[in-house]
């Protein structure tokens, strides 16, 4: 899954407070690194992964709402599981981890060990996927 070293600290950064039961750092960091894996997915198929700005011009990365929408996702996630992640990350009727976390939004105690857990989960369906 990680296969340049930013990506091995970073990941290796989220494990140690996930294994430590720190759960804040454990979310801010495996979070957005679930986001740039799933990115690096569609970049290793050959996928692009940058929408223009047609406001301003230019092109930014695709942020994890567009990533899951992406047809070429869910070909190599599979339709539950892009579902499970966009409950886990993305929608608002679900929990919504990334978002209220990214945005300073999330309270206390969604930052469970509960909650961290789920997280942990969507790393490891990352690391069982063959490319």
């Amino acid at each position: 899954m990680a296969s340049n070293p930013t990506r091995n600290t970073t990941l290796k950064s989220g494990l140690r407070y996930y294994l430590n039961g720190e759960t804040i750092g454990a979310m801010h960091v495996l979070i957005p690194f679930i986001e740039d894996t799933l990115r690096y997915l569609l970049k290793s198929n050959g996928n692009l992964t940058l929408k223009k700005q047609n406001n301003v011009g230019g092109y930014d990365e695709k942020l994890l709402e567009h990533l899951l929408a992406d047809p070429n996702l869910i070909d190599v996630l599979g339709k539950d599981t892009r579902f499970y992640y966009r409950v886990l990350f993305t929608e608002r009727r679900g929990f919504n981890f990334r978002n209220d976390c990214t945005h300073g939004l999330m309270c206390p105690s969604k930052f469970s060990m509960e909650n961290t857990d789920l997280v942990f989960h969507a790393l490891l369906i990352l690391a069982s996927l063959k490319l």
